[in-house]
């Protein structure tokens, strides 16, 4: 290879979930993946990906040196969880991003709700990876992210805004709550660009070359797993969950409508099943995805869906199917009120059969807004350049 065409070679860091269950955290980073790519070609540059699972806090240690990682960690652990505690556990988390590989042009945080301070490492991950890249000045792009959770007068907080504004980030997007990031994530006198982007998986479908079977009859209902109010909420909805669900799926059976059980590839989403299958008297077939591929190609096959994840709502935009989301978290309605579609949720308390199939009907009686959609569609591949800006594609 000669000195142009390794000039023409870029390596970027890339972080999100790429291992993780949930197909759709994982088609975010394939889908800027794909749209940096796209970028950098018609700039001449190939770009090649370093992906790093923000889940994993062994990236590249050697053997001997995770043993005393771990050490160190189960220590910590043992610790107060206050604001000197995380100092600790971010340097940690600095010394294996050491590893990195030394020809990176810079790091880019791929998107989805990685801004999550309650119950994932991410934002701990993130703050590393910031400060490994500000120590060998490399730029970082924080790119369409969800916030959630968040205590911005907690010690704690103040110890991830100070990562979250160093040097190093040259661009900083969030795909639904620009104020709260400018006014509670961005110091005083920052230069750092800011802006709203949606989130980059609604352009999954075009990127992938992947369009929806326009004569589908089939109406796709997504689960979502029992627990999943209790660990937000601390209310115990199951038995209220699998009542709506129960209630929907008769009714359909009611109206003559076919039907399918999917998930966006979490396995603990599933069950429910064995309850619905004793109440419905019948065995239950669920969809299941195995890489965002399948994920798209599976929403591609309905007619509609009605869903309580929001990746599987975003992937039925994608597509041009029409969804109806069950709205567990607030994120929800925002993407729904995004993509012009604002009445497109229900409460659960609010999710009768009648209610949502009402909503599904609706849905499909009009097409997505192509103005709005080509709007966003912009807005997405304008950050996109920005990103490669940044990162001297």
């Amino acid at each position: 290879m000669n000195d142009n065409e390794k000039r023409r070679t870029k390596r970027v860091a890339i972080a999100g979930l790429p291992c993780d269950s949930n197909q759709g955290d994982v088609l975010i980073l394939q889908t800027v993946e794909l749209l940096l790519q796209r970028e950098a070609a018609r700039r001449g540059v190939e770009v090649k990906y370093e992906e790093l699972n923000l889940r994993d806090e062994n990236y590249g240690m050697p053997t001997w040196q995770y043993v005393g990682f771990l050490v160190k960690n189960k220590l910590r652990r043992m610790l107060p969880q206050n604001a000197l505690n995380l100092r600790w556990q971010i340097a940690m988390q600095m010394e294996a991003y050491r590893h990195l590989p030394q020809d990176l042009c810079g790091a880019v945080v791929a998107g989805g709700g990685l801004m999550h301070f309650r119950f994932h490492p991410y934002v701990m991950q993130i703050s590393a990876l910031v400060g490994a890249c500000n120590r060998r000045q490399l730029p970082v792009v924080i790119n369409s992210v969800g916030i959630e959770e968040y205590a911005p007068r907690s010690k704690r907080f103040a110890v991830y805004k100070r990562y979250l504004n160093l040097p190093a980030v040259k661009r900083f997007t969030v795909r639904d709550n620009l104020e709260a990031l400018r006014r509670d994530f961005v110091a005083e006198g920052s230069t750092m660009e800011t802006d709203l982007v949606p989130d980059n998986a609604i352009l999954a479908a075009q990127m992938m070359g992947i369009e929806r079977q326009e004569d589908s009859q089939l109406v796709g209902v997504g689960l979502v797993r029992s627990n999943i109010y209790d660990e937000y909420y601390g209310e115990r909805r199951a038995p209220l969950l699998t009542d709506r669900y129960e209630a929907l799926l008769r009714q359909l059976d009611a109206e003559g409508t076919p039907w399918e059980l999917f998930t966006t590839g979490v396995e603990t989403d599933n069950d429910l099943v064995p309850e619905l299958e004793r109440r419905l008297g019948r065995r239950l077939t669920v969809r299941t995805p195995q890489t965002p591929r399948q994920l798209v190609e599976l929403i591609a096959t309905y007619q509609g869906i009605i869903a309580a994840r929001m990746h599987a709502c975003i992937t039925a935009y994608s597509l041009g199917v029409p969804f109806v989301a069950i709205a567990w978290l607030q994120k929800i309605p925002k993407f729904c009120e995004l993509v012009g579609r604002p009445t497109m949720h229900v409460k659960l308390e609010d999710a009768t059969p009648d209610r949502l199939l009402a909503l599904l009907r609706e849905a499909m009686a009009t097409d997505y807004d192509a103005a709005l959609r080509t709007q966003l569609t912009h807005k997405i591949e304008e950050n996109i350049r920005r990103m490669a800006d940044c990162l001297s594609l």
